[in-house]
């Protein structure tokens, strides 16, 4: 019996060692306040809640300025852009906003051509969500992309803690002792690219098809109708593609069409995918991003249609 008592407490002792690191590793996470995980946590705690918010990857994070815009409207306006993380995952960040939010009067989805339905195989920086995971909106979507996944992070124990990385230990050391923080979000989460000027003419890429993907599509169709049933109105936001770019989509016509028929259930779509702004180079810094300048020109034009749109008629 000596065996199996000292075996007991082993295992004892070790359950309790991985139960307590990953507690202290998904609160220090739920303390982070800025970034992209800070981004993440404010919804997720409810402590986000604006009159315009803007949703998408790189082309939201790195085009729309939020500062920019908050005070030409005077309405209060947070870039919710999250690098990296189409709505095929972000879906379910926005589905959580949706329903709690009591300020929102807009959101602004943002899509650019080439990665508007790209669907996701895996997900994308999971170190960031993995605090979220018992989340039943991020299960939900995260489990249609990677159902394996989530299916061990729920019923085999402290698999989670696989999942973490490098990155993780960083923010752990950080808040691992200290008390929640208030979020610190420069520019409002607008970050844009550097004033670097590449020569995108000299880029060498080759004409490519993109996928319109069924279940993305339902996805932003959801998103949207969801804003819709909460008096809140969906824009959808086509932005900016260096013409080069562009041309060399075998069927970005299909895709900007495929968006444009949201206008069918009462989602306002704008279209800047071959704006004045996309034959020239000196605001691009790759095909489908806008550096500093660009940016700033962007907001402009995003201003005068969404003023022409909502507020003159």
């Amino acid at each position: 019996m000596k065996w199996y008592f000292k075996i007991s407490i082993f295992v004892v002792s070790i359950v309790s060692v991985l139960l307590f690191i990953q507690i202290k590793i998904e609160s220090s996470m739920k303390k982070v306040t800025d970034g992209n995980i800070g981004k993440i946590n404010a919804v997720m705690k409810h402590e986000l809640d604006e009159d315009i918010t803007v949703w998408g990857a790189s082309t939201a994070y790195v085009h729309f300025d939020a500062p920019m815009i908050s005070d030409s409207l005077n309405l209060s306006t947070f870039n919710m852009g999250i690098d990296g993380t189409n709505i095929d995952q972000y879906y379910g960040l926005l589905k959580e906003y949706l329903n709690y939010t009591k300020n929102s009067k807009y959101i602004v989805i943002a899509l650019d051509v080439h990665g508007a339905f790209m669907k996701r195989d895996a997900l994308y920086d999971i170190h960031n969500w993995t605090h979220h995971f018992s989340n039943k909106n991020i299960d939900s979507c995260f489990s249609e992309i990677d159902a394996d996944l989530m299916w061990k992070s729920k019923y085999i124990p402290f698999y989670k803690l696989t999942v973490y990385n490098k990155h993780n230990f960083r923010y752990v050391r950080q808040n691992l002792f200290s008390d929640q923080k208030s979020y610190q979000f420069a520019k409002k989460g607008y970050q844009p690219k550097s004033t670097f000027l590449k020569d995108v003419n000299r880029v060498d890429q080759k004409s490519q098809k993109v996928d319109i993907n069924k279940r993305v599509f339902k996805k932003l169709k959801q998103a949207c109708l969801l804003a819709q049933s909460k008096s809140i109105q969906p824009i959808v936001v086509i932005t900016p593609c260096y013409e080069k770019g562009f041309n060399l989509l075998e069927n970005a016509d299909e895709v900007v069409a495929k968006i444009k028929s949201l206008s069918n259930y009462g989602v306002e779509v704008f279209d800047y995918s071959q704006s004045k702004l996309s034959n020239n180079p000196s605001l691009f810094c790759d095909f489908t991003h806008l550096n500093t300048q660009g940016a700033t020109e962007f907001s402009k034009l995003f201003l005068s249609g969404f003023k022409s749109q909502f507020l003159e008629n």
